[in-house]
C-alpha cells in the first residue's frame, strides 16, 4: 500500500514517519536550530567565552566577551549550505528508515532539485569512505547495473544513450591499462572463470533466452521486446549467459551465440564479475542481492547515471545494514567530516568493479 501525493510515492509506513517528523519540525526555522544544535557548539572559537548570544539568522553568535562573530557552521561539512534546514529533514528521516530520494526531499522541503541531489551525494561520499574499512561486501562490475543507466553525465559521449558511458569507459580502461602483466592478469581471471562456469552451463544452456540469440547478432531492445521480460531481469540473465561463455555482447548492444563469433571487447568481458571480497570466490546466488539492489534504485530513482551508481550503491548500503549504521551514526559522521566541495563530487566516477551490501531475507523484512 503506497502513499500518493501530487508527485511523489512514499509507502504507507514511511508516509507515518514523515508525517511525525513534519508535524514535530513544522518550520524551516525549527529545522535549521534543530540542526545546529546538533553541532554542539561550544562558543566562542576567538575567547572561549560560553556566554554568546544567537543572531537572528540562526547561523551565527555573538560574543559578549570580545564582541566577535563566530559562524556555527564554519569548517564543518555543513558549511556554505544556504539550506540547513533541507539537510535536517534529510538525515532525519533517512535514519529512520524512511526511503527517500532527492525528488521527493525537494518537494517536501520546497527546495530546488538540485540542492537535495546535491546534499544526498554528500552524504553517500561520506558513506563511501567507510567502504574499504567494511566486510562482507559484494564485489561486481558495473555491467551488472546497465539496465537502469537511464540518466546523463558529464561521462556520457555526446549524442549516445546514458548506457553508452559504460562501454565508453571499458574502452578507456583498456586503452589506459595495456600494459603485459595486466593482459596475464586478466587472462589468468578469465580461464579461472571457465573452468567454475561448466558446472552452470549445463542448466544455461537450457534458457529460453537462448532460442532468440541465434547466429545473427540481435540488439538489447529487440530481446526486450521479444523475450517480455522486464529490463533488469533480461540484463542479469544476459549477464549470467556471457559469464558462462555461451553468448557474446558485441559492440552496440548486440548479442550472438559464443560458437558463432569471437568476443571482440577482449579480455575485459571475462573479468570475474561476481565476487565476494572476503575470499575471491563467486556464488550463483549473488544474483539475488544485485537484483535487490536493482529494484532498489529503480524504486527510488527510476535510473540514474553510471557515474554515481557507487554512490547510490552506498546509500543502500546505509538503508540495509543497520548492524554497522546504527542510528545516529550518519549524523555523528557528518558532524566530523569537512565540508565536501561540488567539486570533488563532479570528479567522482563510480570504477568498473564496484562494491555493494548483501541483503539477507532478515534484513530486507525490517
Amino acid at each position: 500500500m503506497n502513499f500518493r501525493s501530487e508527485t511523489h510515492t512514499f509507502s504507507s509506513d514511511d508516509w507515518i514517519l514523515v508525517q511525525e517528523y513534519l508535524k514535530t519540525f513544522d518550520s524551516p526555522e525549527k529545522r535549521t536550530l534543530a540542526l545546529i544544535r546538533l553541532l554542539d557548539h561550544n562558543g566562542c572559537i576567538f575567547c572561549g567565552e560560553a556566554n554568546v548570544r544567537v543572531m537572528k539568522n540562526k547561523r551565527s553568535v555573538w560574543c559578549t566577551r570580545c564582541r566577535k562573530r563566530t559562524w556555527l557552521t564554519n569548517g564543518t561539512f555543513f558549511e556554505n549550505m544556504r539550506r540547513l534546514d533541507v539537510a535536517h529533514g534529510i538525515l532525519t528521516l533517512l535514519e529512520r528508515g524512511v526511503d527517500l530520494c532527492a525528488h521527493q526531499a525537494s518537494v517536501l522541503f520546497e527546495c530546488a532539485y538540485d540542492t537535495a541531489w546535491t546534499f544526498f551525494l554528500k552524504i553517500e561520499t561520506i558513506i563511501a569512505e567507510k567502504i574499504p574499512k567494511a566486510e562482507g561486501l559484494l564485489e561486481c562490475l558495473s555491467l551488472v547495473f546497465t539496465s537502469i543507466f537511464t540518466r546523463r553525465s558529464n561521462q556520457t559521449p555526446a549524442n549516445a544513450h546514458p548506457r553508452d558511458e559504460q562501454k565508453s569507459y571499458e574502452k578507456e580502461f583498456r586503452a589506459e591499462d595495456g600494459s603485459s602483466s595486466q593482459k596475464s592478469s586478466y587472462s589468468q581471471t578469465s580461464t579461472e572463470e571457465g573452468t567454475k562456469n561448466q558446472s552452470d552451463g549445463s542448466i544455461l544452456s537450457k534458457s529460453p533466452l537462448l532460442e532468440l540469440i541465434v547466429d545473427h547478432p540481435i540488439d538489447f531492445d529487440t530481446l526486450l521486446e521479444k523475450s517480455k521480460m522486464s529490463f533488469s531481469n533480461l540484463s542479469m540473465e544476459l549477464f549470467e549467459l556471457q559469464s558462462a561463455k555461451l553468448i557474446v555482447r558485441q559492440p552496440g548492444e548486440r548479442y550472438v551465440r559464443a560458437t558463432t563469433a569471437t568476443d571482440p571487447q577482449g579480455p575485459m568481458q571475462h573479468i570475474t564479475s561476481i565476487q565476494i571480497i572476503e575470499d575471491g570466490s563467486a556464488a550463483a546466488s549473488d544474483s539475488y542481492f544485485i537484483n535487490h539492489a536493482l529494484h532498489y534504485i529503480q524504486s527510488l530513482s527510476q535510473g540514474i547515471s553510471r557515474k554515481y551508481l557507487q554512490l547510490t550503491l552506498c546509500l543502500h548500503w546505509f538503508q540495509f545494514d543497520k548492524l554497522r549504521w546504527t542510528p545516529g551514526e550518519l549524523i555523528y559522521a557528518c558532524k566530523l567530516h569537512r565540508a565536501i566541495t561540488k567539486k570533488e563530487i563532479k570528479s567522482s566516477v563510480t570504477p568498473l568493479k564496484i562494491r555493494m551490501f548483501k541483503v539477507m531475507e532478515e534484513q530486507k523484512a525490517c
